[in-house]
């Protein structure tokens, strides 16, 4: 049995997923309402929404209790995450939003910890692929150039060009 998805909350709705969530939802003609939280007021994605609220940032004590305010008041039933910031606490609470009527788009807590560290993204993914050489121990490289980014990072943040063991050091 399909449910009727009537109202979609987009926290994060200034960042470009949030931003771009909500352009896919009124593209592909969306009949229901999409509501966008973030906490500036000045979120680009409030002027996109059909209902904008501000809330906390997602680290405040009280950002949950608000949020499940937000989603009674507007009657929300499909949660779409956009920040990496939110998604672990909505995945957290996963089963107390299915409770309150609501289906987060988020994965499992622990999917989330492999796909957000680098390194057990490396060791989950060389099970079942062949992969380039990657390690987080400087002692183990022995050939140059090589490429390095952070183990936690966003996007394509601080990768460097490494070309030998001198530059090595520095990281």
């Amino acid at each position: 049995m399909r449910r009727k998805v009537s109202n979609v909350l987009v926290p994060g709705a200034s960042a470009p997923a949030g931003i771009n969530t909500i352009k896919s939802l009124k593209l592909c003609d969306f009949k229901g309402k999409v509501l966008s939280t973030d906490s500036n007021e000045l979120s680009a994605g409030f002027y996109l929404s059909d209902y904008s609220e501000v809330i906390p940032e997602v680290d405040q004590k009280n950002y949950l209790d608000i949020l499940f305010k937000v989603i009674d008041k507007y009657e929300i039933n499909v949660l779409m995450p956009s920040s990496g910031h939110d998604i672990f606490p909505f995945s957290e609470n996963k089963e107390k939003l299915k409770d309150n009527g609501v289906i987060a788009v988020v994965s499992d807590r622990d999917v989330l910890e492999i796909c957000r560290d680098k390194i057990l993204t490396f060791n989950h993914l060389s099970k079942h692929f062949n992969l380039p050489f990657t390690t987080d121990e400087k002692n183990k490289i022995n050939e140059f150039p090589i490429i390095a980014k952070p183990r936690f990072g966003k996007g394509s943040r601080d990768i460097i060009k490494i070309d030998d063991q001198d530059e090595l050091e520095y990281i």
